[in-house]
């Protein structure tokens, strides 16, 4: 965090914040698309 921390005071949270949005985003889509469900057998105790 310190490698962001503005000239004038405070942090840079935009950009501390980015990078980990960004990798939980494609884990998301990743899982979105690669997930193989029970589809309509998704009951439980069936």
């Amino acid at each position: 965090m310190e490698y962001y921390v503005r000239p004038e005071g405070g942090h840079d949270w935009t950009r501390i914040w980015l990078w980990p949005a960004v990798g939980a985003a494609v884990i998301l889509i990743l899982f979105a698309l690669l997930f193989k469900g029970e589809g309509e057998r998704g009951a439980v105790g069936r």
